[in-house]
Order: C-alpha cells, then structure tokens, then sequence
C-alpha cells in the first residue's frame, strides 16, 4: 500500500471515529460538564462528513468537484472560526473543573484566561487592519484567520501542558475523563500549529509528509476520547498541595480578596440570642407597658 492510499485510508476512517466520538460523547453524558467540547466534537464532524460527500460524489478533476470544493473552503475557514471558539471556552470549562477544590485560583485563571484571549484577538485584528487596504478582502479575511488559529493553537498547547503538569498535585490522575480532554486538545492544538505552519510556509513535501502524521495523531486521539468517554470516570483523589505552594497562596488571596460572587452573610446566632434577652429584660422592667 502506497502513501497515497496509506492516507485515503486515514482520512476516511476520521469520518467513522469523528461519529464515533460524538456518539460515545452524548451516551457518557459529556455536556453536562463540558458542553463546548461536544459542540467542539460536533463541528468536526459536520466539517468531516461534508469534505468526505464532496470526495465521494464528484469525481476529481472535474469541474462540479472544483466548484463544490470551493465552497466547501470557504464553509472550512468559517467552521474553523466556530472549533476555534469553542476549543476556547473547552479550555476555560476544563480549568474550572480541574481548579474546582481551589474555588479562588480558579476564578483568577478565568479571569486572565479571558482577557488573554480578548487581548489576542485585539491584536490580530489591529495587526492585520494595515494589510486590508493592499489586498483583497478574501486574502486578508485568510491571513487574519490563520493568526487567530496560530495564537489559539500555542495558547491551546501552553495551556493544557500546565494544566497536565499540575494535575496529579490537584488529585487527578490520567485515567480521570479531564486529563484525556486535556492531552486530546494538546495534541490538536499541536497538529494544527504544525499543519498551518506547513501550509504557510508552501512546502508541498513538508505538507504531504504533515498531513500523515497528523491523520495518524488525530485517528489516534479520538480512539482515545472514545475509550475515555465509554469507561467510568474516575473519582478524584486528595489535593498534594502544601499551605505554602503558589496555588494555595493565591487561592487563599482572591478568597480575602472576594473577588468573584460572595455567599450572602447571615446574622449570627448570638447575635440573636443577645436580642432576645435585652427585649426580655425590658418587659421585666416594665410589666405593665406594651409594646
């Protein structure tokens, strides 16, 4: 078997695991936690399935193929844009879950998670304004595209690889479903940095022998997500943090700080029982007064 068939292959088994993944996904039950990694899960498929019926219903070459195919590049960029948000707030929902016994440094980490992603955003944007009056619209909308996909690509990996260092102190172990959402999107995210790399730099080898490799990495997690989806989660074990630790430090600040909803305070019992005896020793003071 050549590496044209090799990849044929790889590529339309995608498909199957895609469904696969999705299906596996709804019976774990997967949006209860992480909704926006089951609309993650969703679009890929959409995008997987429509470049597959372009493949099988018009023959290469021809003229309805390349017609089909431009449109399915520009539906490509567009669901690229919505995986992109979504992976976004998959991140956000898996440092919740992960930062979860440590409510304070959680609320600090989506709040500069946040900002660091409206941030990226300004700046791609401000970054490619110039370009607009140069070139057409449709190659700027590209080349804005592909800055935003790199960042969140690098973001993406920076992120899950911390979050994945970190998990065995916060009790989490790599047979907990968190840690294969984890690696899966570190792995993505470092697949699609390679990818977009290779196709910027116009290297038709490069980008042949890449796009094997990441066929293979991408078949490879989603048999992963699929087997992690369909086995028992794991219950999460005791925190391995010391007092001192930065987690811990800045867990307890934001907690003295209230940054975040607060619980609303009641008054306390003694305060209540003090109330009753004053009232008490002024009815006995004065019997005959009423109040």
């Amino acid at each position: 078997m050549d590496a044209n068939s090799t990849l044929s292959l790889l590529t339309n088994a995608e498909l199957t695991l895609w469904l696969l993944a999705v299906a596996a996904a709804l019976f774990a039950k997967l949006h209860k936690h992480f909704a926006a990694v089951t609309v993650f899960l969703i679009i890929k498929l959409a995008v997987a399935a429509t470049y597959s019926f372009i493949n099988i219903h018009f023959p290469q070459g021809s003229t309805a193929f390349t017609r089909a195919y431009g449109h399915f590049y520009e539906m490509y960029w567009v669901m690229y844009v919505l995986a992109t948000v979504a992976v976004f707030f998959s991140i956000e929902q898996i440092m919740r879950k992960v930062l979860s016994p440590l409510p304070g440094a959680a609320r600090l980490a989506v709040i500069i998670f946040r900002f660091t992603g409206v941030l990226t955003a300004f700046i791609a944007v401000t970054a490619h304004l110039p370009e607009l009056r140069h070139v057409r619209f449709e190659i700027w909308i590209n080349s804005f595209f592909i800055s935003i996909a790199l960042c969140m690509c690098v973001f993406e990996v920076s992120l899950m690889s911390m979050l994945i260092a970190a998990a065995p102190r916060l009790g989490l172990s790599f047979r907990t479903r968190i840690l294969g959402l984890s690696l899966g999107l570190c792995l993505f995210g470092i697949m699609d940095f390679l990818s977009l790399t290779a196709w910027l730099a116009g290297s038709q080898g490069q980008w042949g022998g890449l796009s094997m490799i990441s066929e293979i990495v991408v078949d490879a997690t989603l048999v992963m997500w699929i087997v992690y989806f369909l086995l028992p989660d794991q219950k999460r074990g005791a925190l391995r943090l010391n007092r001192s630790s930065t987690l811990m430090r800045w867990n307890d600040i934001v907690n003295q700080l209230g940054i975040g909803p607060q619980p609303v305070a009641e008054l306390a019992p003694s305060f209540m029982t003090d109330v009753e005896s004053v009232v008490e020793r002024i009815m006995m003071r004065n019997p005959d007064r009423k109040l």
